[in-house]
């Protein structure tokens, strides 16, 4: 291979290089600051699409091409005629070692390329799976399928039975309040952690009157109140699965990050009202 030869091929091989980099940098940076100071977490118009590569790719191309002219400077200098052997000769050793640095490099960026591209498909075949698994796991995590309210009244503790129902085994973590429709705000509520297994079951907790009146009161703010209260309350129930590591392993991560904050589709609630009627003269409880 000629002198010239070894040059501009040295060249052409770090100028692709130099441009790959480069148009690669000018998309991130452009992609960054269209996402600060644009955009943000909006929807980005579909020119977006070709005008952040555009960038990228304008600018590696001319990067390509000064390194090319660079190259070819260089080249032309070095074939000139006069030139001394002992230059010519370290000049070559030079030329081969970048050669030789450049496919190096080019072979570690194919290399990472490559790792990249698998990560993605990888990533891609565990996504579809997961959006396969969930609406299967949706189908079979227990739901409320009844509620039933008995208040009695008059000062009696009353009781609500709560049925569940589905085919997933495993653990779910039931809350439940009682709570009147004119402040929101619970009078009363618990919660525990079941183990379910295939099928139905039927639960039942105790609503005791004296503890849902004292509720009332702390929702009053005040021991002396004078009230009628005759109003239908509200016994509600919320039933949300406790995923095992295989099940958290299978789902989709936002599906995850949803049933931690609260609103996933695999968190069922539903609820059912009952009439209270009490009186409260100066503070003092009467049912009648």
């Amino acid at each position: 291979m000629s002198r010239r030869s070894l040059y501009l091929a040295v060249g052409f091989l770090w100028a692709t290089l130099l441009g790959v980099g480069a148009g690669l940098a000018a998309a991130a940076i452009a992609a960054g600051v269209a996402w600060i100071y644009l955009f943000g977490d909006s929807t980005w118009p579909d020119w977006t699409n070709w005008a952040i590569p555009g960038v990228g790719a304008v600018i590696g191309l001319a990067t390509f091409a000064g390194s090319m002219v660079v190259t070819r400077i260089v080249a032309n200098r070095h074939d000139a005629s006069g030139s001394k052997r002992a230059d010519e000769k370290g000049g070559s050793m030079f030329a081969w070692l970048l050669l030789l640095l450049g496919l190096a490099v080019a072979g570690g960026f194919a290399w990472q390329e490559y790792g990249r591209q698998e990560k993605i498909e990888k990533a891609r075949e565990e996504a579809a799976e997961a959006d396969r698994y969930f609406p299967m796991l949706l189908a079979e995590t227990h739901r409320i399928a009844d509620i039933t309210v008995e208040w009695p009244g008059g000062g009696r503790d009353g009781s609500a039975i709560v049925t569940l129902d589905g085919l997933r085994e495993g653990r779910y973590r039931l809350d439940w309040q009682v709570r009147n429709t004119l402040y929101e705000k619970p009078l009363l509520k618990s919660g525990k952690t079941l183990q379910l297994t295939a099928g139905s079951r039927v639960l039942e907790f105790a609503l005791p009157a004296q503890e849902i009146v004292e509720g009332y009161r702390t929702l009053l703010g005040r021991q002396d109140a004078n009230v009628l209260v005759d109003e239908p309350f509200v016994f509600e129930v919320e039933l949300a699965p406790i995923p095992d590591e295989l099940e958290t392993s299978r789902m989709p991560a936002h599906e995850i990050q949803n049933l931690g904050n609260g609103w996933s589709p695999l968190i069922h609630r539903s609820g059912k009202e009952f009439t209270v009627r009490f009186f409260l003269r100066g503070g003092a409880l009467s049912w009648e």
